[in-house]
This record gives C-alpha cells, sequence and structure tokens, in this order.
C-alpha cells in the first residue's frame, strides 16, 4: 500500500504538538501525543496528559468516538507500551480500534519497551512505520527513560520542556 510520506511527515509534526501538552504533567513518563487519521484527515486527537493516566494512543482513539477506524493509520511520537502498568497496554487499544497503520517517530528505549509492542503489533498484521525525526525523541523523554546506552554513547539529553539536562562526553 503507498502512503503519503508528506502527509505523514505532518502527522508526526501535529503529534509532536499535541505531545507539548503533556510537559511536566506525566513526569516521570514522558510526553507523548497521539492521532488517529485517514490519509489527510484528522479523526482523533490525544495526548498523555497526567502520570497514572490514559495515555495519548488511548486518548486519541477515545477521541475517535464511534467512528470506524477499521484501516485507520495511528501517527505517534513514542513507541507504543505493550505492558500492564497503571493502565493496560496500548498495543491492545490499537488492536481492538481495528487499526491497521501506526507511523512512530522513536522507538521507546525502556526496559519494558525495547521494541516490543512494535513487534506486537507486526505479529498481528499493523503496518509499522518509522518518520524519523531527528532529535525528537530526546526532547521529549525524561532524563529517567533514557536508556544507560544512550547516555553512554553521549546523546544530547532533553527535559521534557526541551531544556538541556546534560551532554556526556
Amino acid at each position: 500500500m503507498s502512503h503519503d510520506a508528506k502527509i505523514d511527515e505532518q502527522h508526526i509534526a501535529q503529534a509532536i504538538e499535541l505531545a507539548r501538552r503533556g510537559a511536566g504533567d506525566a513526569r516521570p513518563n514522558p510526553v507523548v501525543g497521539a492521532l488517529v487519521a485517514r490519509g489527510a484527515d484528522v479523526i482523533g486527537e490525544g495526548w498523555h496528559a497526567q502520570f497514572g493516566g490514559p495515555h495519548a494512543e488511548v486518548n486519541a482513539i477515545a477521541a475517535c468516538g464511534e467512528a470506524d477506524l477499521a484501516g485507520a493509520t495511528l501517527y505517534v511520537t513514542l513507541e507504543p507500551c505493550c505492558h500492564e502498568g497503571k493502565t493496560p497496554p496500548c498495543t491492545d487499544a490499537i488492536l481492538a480500534a481495528g487499526i491497521r497503520r501506526v507511523v512512530v517517530a522513536s522507538d521507546d528505549p525502556s526496559d519494558k519497551a525495547a521494541g516490543r509492542g512494535l513487534g506486537i503489533l507486526r505479529d498481528e498484521g499493523v503496518e509499522v512505520a518509522f518518520r524519523d525525526e531527528p532529535g525528537l525523541i530526546h526532547g521529549f523523554l525524561s532524563f529517567d527513560h533514557v536508556s544507560t546506552e544512550a547516555k553512554r554513547a553521549g546523546d544530547q539529553i532533553f527535559s521534557e520542556t526541551g531544556e538541556a539536562l546534560r551532554r556526556d562526553s
């Protein structure tokens, strides 16, 4: 299936803007933005609004109301979770909604995720695509969620508000 790269870019940029709405309130979790779309048409938007509350993906799906999401695309700034924590796995909500394509800006480097959420979606027949946005994820992950490998690699690390926390050298 062919997808318009320009539309993907626009929707990921919009998801990044949505993520900013959770800055400070989602801590210690990373801020995440998501939207559900069919082509250029956005059906629902969401972000991780507060620690312990529903994640961005679940909020975006809920914002779609009664819309049929079969075949829709989810755009999300961070890989959907696949583990049970304070909330159920986002992968379950995505599959239950009938979403058939997920475009992510970054995988989740945390030990609980590390690509597992994307693997579950692929195993269930969901197309997974990356819309690589250089520097994006380090601008939205809290320091606590950055992998030890990223810290050792000397990557620039930022707070949820975009303030540089440190750069290892």
